[in-house]
C-alpha cells in the first residue's frame, strides 16, 4: 500500500478584521483543501488548515512558528512533503528576502513550498542530461523561480500602493480636524457630508459624557485627590466601555472585556486626552495641537485647570493653539514663592503694566536693600521694598466691606449654595440608580449561586457577589458623604463673614 503524501496547509490574512469579516480565511481553506484533494495529498493534522490572522514578517507569526516547530520532527515519525498556501500575496508581502527565508525554513526539514495557483514547479537538475556521477548544488533549481520572485515583488509593491492609498487620506482628514478610528470614551462617531464627501466627527454620548464632565470638573476644582475622584465617579456608576473579546485566532467572540471601575492610573490617562476640549494633537499633526471639527466635552479653561500645568493649551489671538508643558494652570510659568518679596510677580509696573520684579542690592556697609523694579524697554522704574510693603499693608488694613456688600455677598452665597445643592441632588439620584442596578446584579448572582452545583462555579459566584457588595457599600458611603444639610449653609456663611471682616488677612499672604 502506497504511503499517503502529507502536507501542511497555511491560510493567512493581514489583519484580525479581515479574519472576522471572512474576507479570506475560509475561502483560502476551501481552495487549499480542493487543491490537495486534486493532488491526492492529505492535510496534516486531520485534514486541517493552519489559519494565521496576523500581519508582519514570518518571524512574528504565531501559527507559522507553530508549523516550523512541528516540522522539526519531520522524518521522526512524520513524513510531510509540502507547505501549501493559496497565493503569494497571502504568504508574504515583505518581498523576496522574506520569501527566501520561508523557503530556507521549510527546506531545512525536507519540505517544499506549493501554491494552489500552480506557479511553483519541482526542483530539477539542469545537468541531468549529461549523466554525471558528480552532483553540483548550483545545478539544482526551479524553472519557476523567476516567476515566483516576480509575484512576491508584485505583492510587496501592491502592499505599499494600498497603504499609500488608504493612509494618506486618513492623515489629511486628521490634519483637517476630523476623527479617524473608534470613538473616545464619552463620544460616539457620526458621519457627516462635507462638499458631498463623507467624513467622521465625534459627538457627545450622554451615558458616558456625564462621567467625563464630572471628572474634569472635580479635578479642576483641585479639592479632591485623584482616588477620591475615582470613588466619586464609581459611586455614580462609571464603567469602562464593554468590548467583544476574541479568541486567539481573532475568528470568534468568546466573551467581553471592560465594564471596569475607574482607577487613578486610567483617570490620569483620560484627563490628558486633548479630544475632550475639542483639540487634536497626535503623530499625524506632528504633535502640534489643532482645533477639531467637533466640540469637546469641556472648555479649554477647565481642561487646562484639570491638567494642573503638566500640559497646557494656550489659545492665541489668531485662533492657533500652542502646546506647553509644566506651566501654571492659567498659562504663566510656575514661580517659586519668595517670602522675602511677597509681592513679586503681583505688583504691576505703572509704565508698562507688567509684573514687577524684585531683588536686593548690597550697600557699602554690607546691608541689603530690597526693591521692586521694572525696566522692560523703558527707563528703570524702582520702588523701595520697605516703602512698598508698608504702604500696601496700610492700604489692606484700611479696607472695610460695607454692610450692604455683606448682605449681597450672603445672598450670592445662598444662590450658589442652592445651585450646588441641586448638582449634589442630581449626583445622589444617579448614585441611587447605580446602587439599585448593583443590587439587581447581586440578586441575580445569588439566584445563580442557589442553582449552581459545582464547587468551583459556586466559589466564582461568591467572589463576584463579594465584589458587587463592595461596590454597593462604597457607593452608599460616597452618597452619604455628599448629602447636604441646612446647617451646612449656615456654618459656611458664618465662616465667610468672619473671613470678610478681616480682608487684610485674606490678601497679605499672596503667592504667584
Amino acid at each position: 500500500m502506497t504511503e499517503p503524501t502529507y502536507v501542511i496547509g497555511y491560510a493567512r490574512v493581514s489583519t484580525s478584521k479581515q479574519a472576522q469579516t471572512g474576507e479570506s480565511l475560509e475561502v483560502q481553506e476551501e481552495k487549499i483543501k480542493a487543491y490537495c484533494k486534486e493532488k491526492g495529498w492529505e492535510l496534516f493534522p486531520e485534514n486541517t488548515v493552519y489559519k494565521e490572522p496576523f500581519t508582519g514578517s514570518n518571524v512574528n507569526r504565531p501559527k507559522y512558528k507553530e508549523i516550523i516547530s512541528l516540522l522539526k520532527n519531520n522524518g521522526k515519525g512524520l513524513n510531510i512533503k509540502h507547505f501549501v498556501f493559496w497565493d503569494f500575496d497571502r504568504l508574504t508581502r515583505a518581498g523576496t528576502i522574506d520569501y527566501d527565508q520561508i523557503w530556507a525554513d521549510v527546506k531545512e526539514y525536507g519540505v517544499s513550498l506549493r501554491d494552489t495557483t500552480g506557479i511553483i514547479q519541482e526542483e530539477i537538475d539542469v545537468f541531468a542530461h549529461l549523466k554525471l556521477n558528480k552532483v553540483y548544488d548550483f545545478a539544482y533549481g526551479r524553472p519557476s523561480e523567476d516567476t515566483e520572485r516576480q509575484k512576491v515583488e508584485d505583492s510587496r509593491k501592491d502592499k505599499i500602493k494600498i497603504l499609500r492609498r488608504l493612509i494618506e487620506p486618513e492623515i489629511r482628514l486628521t490634519q483637517d480636524g476630523y476623527h479617524i478610528g473608534r470613538p473616545d470614551y464619552g463620544f460616539q462617531n457620526k458621519r457627516i457630508y462635507v462638499v458631498n464627501k463623507k467624513k467622521c466627527i465625534q459627538v457627545r454620548y450622554e451615558p458616558e459624557a456625564k462621567y467625563v464632565e464630572r471628572l474634569f470638573k472635580l479635578r479642576s476644582e483641585n479639592v479632591l485627590t485623584d482616588q477620591e475622584i475615582c470613588d466619586d465617579l464609581n459611586a455614580m456608576g462609571y464603567r469602562s466601555k464593554i468590548q467583544n473579546k476574541w479568541n486567539k485566532d481573532k475568528t470568534a467572540i468568546v466573551g467581553t472585556i471592560g465594564g471596569n471601575t475607574l482607577t487613578v492610573k486610567h483617570l490620569q490617562v483620560l484627563v490628558e486626552r486633548y479630544t475632550y476640549c475639542g483639540v487634536i494633537c497626535e503623530e499625524w499633526t506632528n504633535h502640534l495641537p489643532i482645533k477639531a471639527k467637533y466640540d469637546g466635552l469641556v472648555d479649554l479653561d477647565v481642561w487646562n485647570r484639570a491638567n494642573k500645568g503638566k500640559v497646557f493649551l494656550d489659545l492665541k489671538d489668531d485662533g492657533s493653539i500652542e502646546l506647553q508643558y509644566n506651566v501654571g494652570a492659567h498659562g504663566s510659568k510656575r514661580k517659586r514663592y519668595n517670602p522675602q518679596f511677597p509681592f513679586k510677580g503681583v505688583l504691576r509696573c505703572e509704565v508698562c503694566d507688567k509684573n514687577m520684579k524684585a531683588s536686593a542690592s548690597t550697600g557699602k556697609t554690607g546691608d541689603k536693600f530690597g526693591a521692586y523694579h521694572c525696566e522692560r524697554k523703558h527707563k528703570r522704574n524702582s520702588q523701595s521694598q520697605k516703602d512698598v510693603e508698608t504702604n500696601f499693608t496700610k492700604l489692606l488694613h484700611s479696607i472695610r466691606f460695607t454692610d450692604n456688600f455683606l448682605d449681597v455677598f450672603e445672598r450670592t452665597i445662598q444662590i450658589q449654595f442652592r445651585k450646588r445643592e441641586g448638582e449634589l441632588s442630581e449626583y445622589t439620584a444617579k448614585t441611587n440608580i447605580n446602587v439599585a442596578d448593583l443590587e439587581m446584579t447581586k440578586s441575580m448572582l445569588i439566584k445563580s449561586f442557589s442553582l449552581a452545583t459545582l464547587s468551583d462555579v459556586r466559589k466564582g459566584i461568591e467572589e463576584e457577589i463579594s465584589k458587587v457588595q463592595k461596590q454597593i457599600d462604597q457607593a452608599r458611603i460616597k452618597r452619604d458623604e455628599m448629602e447636604l444639610e441646612e446647617a451646612d449653609i449656615t456654618n459656611f456663611i458664618t465662616w465667610c463673614k468672619e473671613i470678610m471682616e478681616h480682608p487684610a488677612k485674606i490678601l497679605t499672604d499672596i503667592r504667584s
